[in-house]
């Protein structure tokens, strides 16, 4: 399916050049809001999925210096499938290569990859193949903080050819204003929490090392299912944690634990 032509065909200027759309704008403040912590993440990727003509989308956060996934947020994928994904396919995914070394602000697979390369490629036939999923186009920041990079990929299948020139000019328009809500997402996690001073706050609340890396994630805006899979615990494990947290925290709901969590990481008794 080709995406609405957002951009003038022979004006591509940017966000600057008053030439998107409202229905344009009011997805890049949805994305601005989700950065800021105002809105979730999954309805803004939904919203820009559907207005590319795509079928998932998700969001990455990676060390590109130590090849660690640091966070991921998705619409429209199985979250059941990250462990797998994490275990036997992240370090072989020909597009993590690509986002390490990439200057290119915008990438799909056509890039770097035939047709044939991509039936043979382990990732498309063994990960992408099985979920009827194939092609990406994303929007990629520059490396910052020295070792950072994030990433905002969405999905097709393979009953498409590939990314189409619609949807690539309508992405490179908006890049540039996607590339700072997610390095204002990134930073905005990484001023409020620092983990070492957390966990060293939070081992005097007599909290164990389970604990404390359970209220650590909760602290940075992870959900407690998300956590589960990516640490591949039972939810009832998970929930005895959260429990434990919140009678040492003496917190009675998620709303007050969050808010002893920001207290406690910026120094507060």
């Amino acid at each position: 399916m080709s995406s609405p032509v957002l951009v003038r065909s022979a004006d591509c200027k940017g966000l600057n050049g008053g030439i998107l759309r409202d229905e344009a704008l009011n997805l890049l403040d949805g994305f601005y809001a989700a950065a800021l912590g105002e809105q979730a993440w999954r309805p803004n990727l939904t919203a820009l999925a559907d207005f590319l003509g795509y079928s998932a989308a998700s969001l990455e956060l990676h060390n590109v210096r130590q090849g660690h996934l640091l966070h991921f947020e998705t619409c429209r994928i199985d979250v059941a499938d990250m462990p797998i994904y994490k275990r036997d396919f992240l370090h072989d995914n020909p597009r993590i290569s690509r986002l390490k070394n990439a200057s290119s602000p915008i990438s799909h697979d056509h890039l770097f990859m035939t047709e044939t390369e991509m039936d043979r490629d382990r990732f498309y036939a063994d990960f992408l193949r099985p979920r009827e999923l194939r092609y990406y186009l994303a929007a990629e920041t520059a490396v910052f903080d020295g070792e950072i990079k994030g990433g905002l990929a969405f999905q097709r299948s393979g009953k498409v050819s590939g990314a189409d020139e619609d949807g690539i000019r309508v992405l490179t328009a908006m890049q540039p204003h996607l590339t700072r809500a997610i390095r204002l997402y990134w930073h905005r996690l990484r001023e409020v929490i620092d983990p070492g001073f957390l966990d060293r706050r939070l081992a005097s609340f007599s909290l164990t090392e389970a604990e404390r890396r359970l209220a650590r994630a909760l602290a940075q805006g992870e959900r407690l299912a998300e956590y589960a899979l990516r640490k591949s615990l039972s939810m009832n494990t998970i929930y005895t944690h959260y429990r434990r947290i919140k009678e040492k925290l003496e917190c009675r709901d998620r709303s007050a634990l969050a808010t002893r969590l920001r207290d406690i990481a910026r120094g507060g008794d």
